[in-house]
């Protein structure tokens, strides 16, 4: 910000604001009102519902791209803390992909933003990985899988409960083949 820009803002009650993903939380943007009213603006519906660019990607993109983050991932030796961005962007990316198989739960009053956790993204990537690639390729996408539902009462915003989701998800994948083998033979 130029010096003039400064002392404008500071003569006025300039307020700035952080807007964020409605579906993972991260911040996407900082935005400084340029006039004392400018408040509700930023608070506008328009503002709030704005919504990571990763959760346009089609499902094929965010396989590549989870895949990619996973070997990055395999590649940390421990000994320094992994970096905080690839465990941000892996958990966008595993968000991404529960959305784009239309398993996360949307409430009607709205969305609880949230991301797995460290142990969650670690533990469950490569399943996930796994399970949207063959539902992607083998089923086509002409069966559902169990909705996955965040919420404060469910005492899961970063998806402690997770695991069980993908332990179902695969009992379910496993019936199928099951069912389309007895068609094959």
């Amino acid at each position: 910000m130029n010096h003039t820009l400064q002392q404008t803002a500071s003569r006025y009650n300039q307020i700035t604001h952080t807007i964020n993903c409605y579906r993972s939380g991260v911040p996407l943007l900082s935005a400084t009102t340029l006039c004392s009213n400018g408040w509700p603006l930023l608070s506008s519906e328009y503002l709030t519902g704005i919504c990571h660019p990763i959760y346009n990607f089609p499902l094929s993109k965010l396989l590549i791209t989870l895949d990619k983050q996973i070997d990055d991932l395999d590649a940390w030796d421990y000994s320094p803390p992994v970096d905080s961005n690839l465990l941000t962007e892996t958990g966008l990316t595993m968000s991404a992909i529960m959305y784009s198989l239309e398993c996360m739960y949307e409430p009607p009053y709205g969305v609880t933003p949230s991301l797995p956790s460290k142990a969650v993204i670690t533990g469950t990537a490569k399943r996930l990985l796994s399970l949207a690639s063959w539902y992607h390729v083998a089923t086509s996408k002409r069966m559902g899988l169990p909705l996955y539902s965040v919420s404060k009462l469910n005492n899961n915003l970063q998806w402690e409960n997770y695991r069980v989701w993908v332990d179902d998800a695969f009992t379910i994948k496993a019936e199928w083949s099951k069912g389309r083998a007895s068609i094959e033979s």
